[in-house]
């Protein structure tokens, strides 16, 4: 298929997904790097009230918190 066809089949929102080679594609700037860092206490008990189960929420349940 030549680019100006491809061109406007995606101009027109047409589905172009089937030709697309998605098996090597990229997402630029998505690398995740864990790190570590050191807060001043009065900083994370800043955040520990944002961390709270809403009220009546289930112990078992707590794990699947995101904090």
């Amino acid at each position: 298929m030549k680019a100006q066809e491809f061109d406007r089949k995606f101009d027109a929102g047409e589905d172009i997904s089937q030709l697309l080679d998605l098996s090597k594609a990229k997402r630029p700037r998505r690398k995740q790097q864990r790190i570590q860092l050191d807060l001043p206490t009065w900083m994370i008990e800043q955040l520990q009230p944002s961390c709270q189960p809403p009220r009546g929420y289930p112990p078992s349940d707590r794990r699947d918190l995101p904090c």
